[in-house]
């Protein structure tokens, strides 16, 4: 049986980390389902940095809505695979549903970056195999960590980006301040029974 692999510049032993992720939504209320995701995301770590909300084109299976997409920066204490297990129960929470491959979905979360670590298990490659092709997931993501360097291709994003040709990314809306986010969920747990 192949050991899983996980490595660091940094120990992951290590309990706080900072996470990049990004969102992405093309069902329904595209913004509001991205804002309840970080006011979820805001209860299971700390919401460091927001980007802005862009518009995508959809990739792989073109016949559907167009995504809204963001990036954002977390500061957690729980391990990779106990992260993504909450990430994944957040996506459920909103309401998101098994799909096909690259077809519409209500939220999307995916860890692009822990850290510097390179994580490659079953559940969890880190960083995103495919982060540094997509346009959807660099351009918010260079709003608020161009000089990140990816931990294998030693590029920074905003190099990462800018070697990429146009993929029908556009400037949707800012994204609401962090205090207004974690509001959201302070106003959700108010009105609970």
């Amino acid at each position: 049986m192949k050991k899983p692999q996980i490595s660091s510049r940094n120990s992951l032993k290590t309990m706080h980390k900072n996470i990049y992720l990004s969102l992405g939504s093309n069902v329904g209320s595209r913004k509001t389902n991205l804002l309840k995701t970080l006011s979820l995301i805001s209860g299971a770590s700390e919401v460091l940095k927001v980007s802005p909300i862009y518009q995508t084109d959809p990739i792989g299976f073109e016949k559907q809505a167009k995504f809204l997409n963001m990036t954002c920066l977390v500061f957690t204490s729980y391990e990779p695979h106990d992260f993504l297990k909450k990430l994944k129960d957040i996506e459920k929470s909103i309401g998101r549903q098994k799909s096909f491959r690259n077809g519409p979905r209500l939220i999307d979360i995916d860890i692009i970056f822990w850290d510097n670590d390179v994580i490659n298990t079953k559940a969890l490659t880190v960083p995103h195999p495919k982060a540094a092709q997509r346009e959807f997931v660099l351009r918010p993501l260079a709003r608020i960590a161009p000089s990140f360097v990816h931990p294998i291709l030693n590029k920074t994003v905003a190099s990462l980006l800018k070697s990429l040709e146009p993929q029908g990314v556009r400037y949707f809306t800012k994204a609401p301040p962090i205090k207004d986010i974690i509001g959201i969920k302070q106003k959700r747990m108010e009105k609970a029974p």
